[in-house]
């Protein structure tokens, strides 16, 4: 059965949070019928869901706010009534994945948060347990590196100082917390999350940002490979932030967070903040797509020109829905990539004439074969060869859709799986 259409309670709630997102409430009776092409059809899984998402992205084409009058909705159900379960899976799998590469943190959150007890309540009560049993100490522990932080800062001599606008702690939303306990190289020993307790500082211009940074590092030592610079390499979704991860002194790690105002508002709300509008406050028709958002119009194109529901359903699954790396052309380019993706796909990502005749690859300098996996940060310089050519393995080895679609087609094999 299709899900039922929101009461009037509900869309009351969803118009006071889209009012919260500076969205003009008229947005939910214009994006209706749009709305009920969402909701037409019962979750049943990603995998048997891409004919519906294929809609809901189509549907999105020429307005924006669609997307946010579906989360509205969604974000109104989750706080007003016990959930069914296909309803908390789709939260998790479908809308909280688009909230976020929409920039939308605090989003996100929520719709995990909210709906991980009905999806998972197994796996909520055990993550719940885990995370109780030290939460408590890493609070003290992160009371006590902002306490000596504050005092270092306090005997800065420059003439500016270096400001904290304000400081609060972030616990690990407990859905992600799960997600990262299954990995295989944690196997649910939550003591090996460095991450589960953060401390974000909110600075007043980028220039701080890195000032703080350098006098944690100069007063705790960093966790090797934890320290991202998010501000030169922003996430696909327009996320920047300093992170960086330090040992204590106690036997422990902390997590610490610094960035500024603007960088914070763009971290909690994301596309709201993006949306246009007229002078007096009536919103555009079709608010803006800025240009930090052309994935959602390749995505939009992607589902109209889809051949058939596997090839679209192919490109959510390898490329929507995974973790992002950021890794570097010999010219300092970023090239973004799915986790998990090889140097076909960085070849691919460049030229489909660099794809069809790759060879190997050089990541840092040090010569790879083209099944190595990257990792955020490297340097890629791909190899060629005249007769090197696509092959039937290679469909085993590229993730991307887009590297894939280019490997079928070379091989002649556009409607193979």
């Amino acid at each position: 059965m299709p899900q039922s259409q929101p009461s009037q309670d509900i869309k009351t709630k969803a118009i006071e949070i889209l009012k919260g997102w500076n969205i003009d409430p008229e947005a939910l009776a214009i994006s209706q019928d749009k709305l009920d092409i969402i909701r037409s059809h019962p979750y049943q899984g990603l995998e048997n869901h891409a004919e519906t998402l294929r809609r809901f992205f189509i549907s999105t084409a020429g307005d924006i706010r669609v997307i946010l009058c579906a989360f509205a909705i969604r974000l109104a159900e989750l706080q007003a009534s016990d959930l069914t379960t296909p309803i908390a899976k789709e939260t998790i799998e479908v809308y909280a994945p688009l909230a976020n590469r929409l920039g939308m943190g605090q989003l996100k959150v929520s719709f995990e948060t909210l709906a991980f007890p009905s999806a998972y309540p197994k796996e909520y009560a055990i993550t719940r347990k885990l995370l109780g049993e030290r939460e408590h100490i890493l609070r003290r522990r992160l009371t006590k590196v902002y306490r000596s932080l504050r005092k270092y800062l306090a005997k800065d001599t420059s003439p500016r100082g270096i400001p904290i606008i304000s400081s609060d702690y972030r616990l690990k939303n407990i859905y992600s917390l799960y997600k990262k306990l299954c990995r295989p190289d944690i196997d649910m020993d939550i003591g090996k999350i460095h991450d589960l307790l953060a401390l974000r500082l909110i600075t007043d211009d980028t220039e701080n940002c890195y000032r703080i940074l350098g006098l944690i590092h100069s007063h705790w030592k960093p966790v090797p490979g934890k320290i991202k610079d998010y501000v030169v390499s922003p996430k696909p979704n327009g996320y920047r932030s300093l992170h960086t991860t330090i040992y204590t002194g106690d036997g422990g790690t902390a997590e610490i967070q610094i960035r500024t105002a603007s960088m914070h508002a763009e971290a909690e709300y994301g596309i709201t903040s993006h949306v246009a509008y007229e002078e007096g406050g009536k919103s555009k028709s079709g608010g803006i797509w800025p240009k930090k958002l052309a994935w959602v119009r390749e995505l939009v194109n992607q589902a109209r020109d889809a051949r058939n529901k596997y090839t679209f359903n192919e490109s959510l699954r390898l490329d929507f829905f995974k973790d992002r790396v950021f890794v570097f052309t010999p010219k300092g380019d970023v090239v973004e990539l799915p986790d998990g993706a090889t140097p076909i796909d960085f070849a691919y990502a460049l030229h489909s004439d660099l794809g069809d005749h790759i060879h190997a690859a050089t990541i840092d300098g040090k010569y790879s074969s083209i099944n190595t996996k990257l990792h955020g940060g490297e340097t890629i310089k791909v190899e060629t060869q005249p007769k090197a050519h696509p092959r039937p393995k290679w469909l085993e080895i590229a993730t991307t859709s887009n590297a894939r679609r280019r490997i079928r087609t070379y091989l002649g094999q556009e409607n193979v799986k």
